[in-house]
């Protein structure tokens, strides 16, 4: 990835916020049982409804057309139906009202984040099957992409690389990425303390 491209301004920018998230959540052991997997599984709702709406961002549509194919909300709402587990109420407005006012350049902040995986991947599935789950039970939202994990991510980072943005745009992406982070801090904060025990 070139040093000036904005997926590398972005990983640079959010590196450490990106680090303490993949800590709080590893000291979590979320596939140490299926208890904490659960938890893990409630984690990833929360934090997908709350960004759901830039899925539906017309700016971000416009630059990254296949954007509703990586929609994966409804996955996890299907593993937890898969594992008995009730959907939480939703107290806040619906995120596609709240992300729908963001600018695009803050609206590739948090794409970026939300498809960088935080919560998603091939080597998590494996610790699933551990509990008997799988693409098809309990764990569907970590099922790989048909284009594979690697390619997925490259042409999201193409597209976002390719965009002619401004220094300023550079800057609110940054913000927004940050904003997404927060997001999820906030949801760690009320979760993990339970899952520390």
């Amino acid at each position: 990835m070139h040093q000036d491209s904005l997926c590398h301004r972005l990983e640079a920018a959010t590196q450490a916020a990106r680090e303490a998230v993949h800590k709080r959540l590893y000291l979590a052991r979320p596939f140490e049982n299926c208890t904490r997997y659960r938890r893990l599984l409630l984690i990833q709702y929360t934090f997908y409804r709350e960004i759901d709406g830039i899925y539906e961002h017309p700016g971000l549509l416009a630059l990254l057309p296949n954007l509703a194919d990586r929609r994966n909300l409804q996955t996890i709402v299907a593993d937890l139906y898969d594992l008995g587990m009730p959907i939480p109420l939703q107290v806040m407005p619906p995120a596609s009202k709240r992300c729908a006012v963001i600018d695009t350049a803050s609206a590739v902040g948090q794409i970026y984040i939300a498809e960088g995986r935080l919560l998603r991947g091939a080597h998590l599935l494996l610790h699933a099957r551990s509990f008997g789950l799988s693409e098809t039970l309990g764990a569907r939202h970590l099922a790989v992409p048909a284009l594979g994990k690697s390619l997925a991510w490259q042409a999201l980072a193409t597209s976002i690389n390719e965009w002619a943005c401004s220094e300023e745009d550079v800057a609110r992406a940054i913000d927004g990425a940050h904003s997404a982070l927060r997001t999820m801090d906030l949801i760690l904060e009320g979760f993990l303390p339970a899952a520390r025990h």
